[in-house]
């Protein structure tokens, strides 16, 4: 008679075993903002205006489909700020997706500002000027890298590779096989004895 008692409460509580609720993502909202949204075009028209731009030119290189707008933001932590407070700042984000996306955020600009004078106006910077900061930086990167290592002296750079090494989950052995044959520490005086102080450590 009551075989079925409660068989619906059963049912009930296995319709969601195995299943995993998905976790909710809070959209990070920054003076009203919310970062990563795209920017509409009242708010891009209030861009061009602040920023001196031909009326509708960003509105129309968007629709264009060579510009993306989106809302982005700047944040300051508390231990950078000179009043010990953080904070955040939204702001627009303009992104290039193509040639003419470049030259339409640069206002037509394309070639390299030429050199500033001094009491004349300061010259419109060019999309190469933004090309060529970026590229510079990443070609830049491993020679300041390799300066660094100079400037730290081989014991500490024997050390952060060795602990670079351990991480990787490599071996002492491995390890010492790798300094043979790594360029970079050719010629370092004591070089097994640096080895097997940071492994020790």
């Amino acid at each position: 008679m009551n075989k079925n008692k409660g068989g619906k409460k059963h049912a009930a509580d296995g319709a969601g075993a195995g299943t995993i609720a998905p976790v909710e993502v809070k959209a990070e909202v920054v003076d009203g903002h919310t970062i990563g949204a795209d920017v509409t075009d009242a708010e891009l028209a209030i861009v061009e205006k602040a920023e001196s731009y031909a009326d509708g030119a960003l509105v129309q290189a968007r629709k264009d489909g060579q510009v993306r707008a989106t809302w982005s933001r700047v944040e300051v932590s508390a231990k950078k700020s000179p009043t010990g407070k953080g904070g955040k700042k939204s702001y627009v984000r303009l992104e290039a997706l193509n040639g003419r996306g470049m030259s339409a955020i640069c206002k037509g600009a394309i070639d390299p500002a030429a050199p500033r004078v001094e009491g004349q106006p300061k010259p419109q910077t060019g999309a190469c000027d933004y090309f060529n900061y970026g590229s510079d930086l990443d070609r830049k990167a491993p020679v300041r890298a390799a300066l660094m290592g100079v400037l730290e002296g081989p014991e500490k750079a024997v050390k952060k590779t060795v602990l670079g090494l351990l991480a990787a989950e490599m071996s002492a052995d491995e390890i010492r096989a790798f300094f043979k044959t790594a360029k970079k520490f050719n010629g370092v005086e004591g070089l097994d004895k640096l080895i097997d102080s940071a492994l020790a450590s």
